[in-house]
């Protein structure tokens, strides 16, 4: 049986792929602008994570960047502590003792500095 490679903490070891997530996961990492667009509910979440946390071990990045609507930033940072054990900074958002809140102009500005 092949040994399995670890990507803690950017993806937990205990996290279970199903095939075609591990077929989807070969194909983007063998592609340099690849394009997901499964059904929803299929995994692309972590299929992203997934291929980013590869990269990472890789050597061939070292950040993650997600584009998506202000509706899913919350689902973007549940997948982020379902399935990694990396730090996340939500632009415009700052959690602290399990407490969200909105930051000011000021305050999401500094966030992109």
């Amino acid at each position: 049986m092949a040994e399995r490679k670890s990507l803690e903490p950017w993806l937990k070891d205990e996290v279970v792929f199903r095939d075609y997530q591990v077929d989807g996961v070969r194909f983007m990492i063998q592609r340099q602008r690849p394009l997901q667009a499964d059904e929803m509910g299929l995994g692309k979440s972590l299929q992203a994570i997934a291929t980013f946390a590869t990269d990472v071990k890789m050597g061939w990045g070292n950040t993650m960047l997600v584009v998506a609507p202000v509706t899913l930033k919350a689902n973007w940072a549940n997948e982020l502590r379902k399935f990694t054990r990396i730090p996340y900074t939500i632009l415009g958002e700052e959690v602290r003792d399990g407490r969200r809140r909105k930051l000011d102009k000021n305050e999401r500005d500094m966030q992109i500095v």
